[in-house]
């Protein structure tokens, strides 16, 4: 069952998408996964990973900004330059 800010978060790649279609290929490969394992927002380039009680105190623009701040770590190949 999808929690309350999980449903914002999709609600809010929805309207990246619609503003914003380029980024819309990397939002729809990533998977979600809402945990207390990440202090705000996170991505491996194949999951992102948020934060529910980070995401509660963020406006709608700053979730928004966030989906595309995580999608550019993917574009760029922040994510393979962990090394291991």
């Amino acid at each position: 069952m999808m929690t309350g800010t999980e449903k914002r978060v999709r609600l809010s790649r929805e309207r990246c998408l619609m503003k914003l279609p380029f980024w819309g290929r990397q939002e729809l490969i990533l998977e979600l996964e809402e945990t207390f394992g990440v202090s705000t927002w996170a991505t491996d380039g194949k999951t992102l990973f948020f934060n529910p009680e980070f995401t509660a105190l963020q406006e709608d623009k700053e979730v928004n900004f966030l989906w595309i701040h995580e999608t550019m770590h993917c574009e760029l190949g922040h994510f393979a330059r962990l090394g291991g």
